[in-house]
C-alpha cells in the first residue's frame, strides 16, 4: 500500500529503478547513508527515496531502508499493474487520470492548470514528470504535437 503525500516531480521511473536494483543487488536492504555520494545523488536521493515510499515500494526505519514485496518485484519484473494503480493514488496523478476518465482526453493546457492548483511552482516541469511516468506504466498516450494525453488503459 502506498503512502500518502506529494509526489516529488524531479524523480523519474530509472531513478526508482536505479533504487530498487541498487537495493535488490544488496539482499534488499542497506543503510540510507550508503548510496551514492555525489553531489546530485546527495540532493536528489532524499526525493527518491519518498518517492519510493510513497509508491510504497520501501520500507524506511531508523538508520535502515528495505524493499516491500512490492519493491522486490519492480526491482525483478519491471513495471507493473501494481505500480500503475500507486500512482493513480498519488497526486498529481489521481487528478489528471480522474479527469481522463471524465474527460476522455485532455489538453496539455488542461493538464499544466490542474498542475497549478495542485501547487506545483513549475507546471511544465511537472507535466514532463507526469509523462514521463504515465507513459512508463502505459496509463496514457501522448501527442506532442497535438498536445493531448489520450487514456490507455484504466
Amino acid at each position: 500500500m502506498a503512502a500518502e503525500g506529494p509526489f516529488p516531480v524531479c524523480v523519474t521511473p530509472d531513478h526508482i529503478m536505479g533504487l530498487m536494483y541498487r537495493l535488490s543487488a544488496s539482499g534488499g536492504a542497506v543503510p540510507p547513508g550508503s548510496l551514492p555520494r555525489t553531489a546530485a545523488g546527495l540532493n536528489l536521493m532524499p526525493h527518491v527515496i519518498m518517492a519510493a515510499h510513497l509508491l510504497g515500494l520501501v520500507e524506511v526505519g531508523p538508520g535502515s531502508m528495505a524493499l516491500t514485496a512490492a519493491g522486490l518485484s519492480l526491482a525483478e519484473e519491471g513495471a507493473g499493474e501494481a505500480l500503475a494503480e500507486a500512482l493513480a493514488g498519488l497526486e498529481p496523478f489521481r487528478t489528471v487520470l480522474r479527469a481522463l476518465r471524465t474527460k476522455g482526453s485532455i489538453r496539455r493546457e488542461e493538464a499544466l492548470g490542474m498542475l497549478g492548483e495542485i501547487g506545483y511552482a513549475d507546471p511544465w516541469q511537472a507535466l514532463g514528470c507526469l509523462l514521463h511516468w504515465l507513459l512508463y506504466v502505459r496509463l496514457v498516450d501522448y501527442d506532442p504535437n497535438e498536445g493531448v494525453l489520450r487514456p490507455l488503459t484504466f
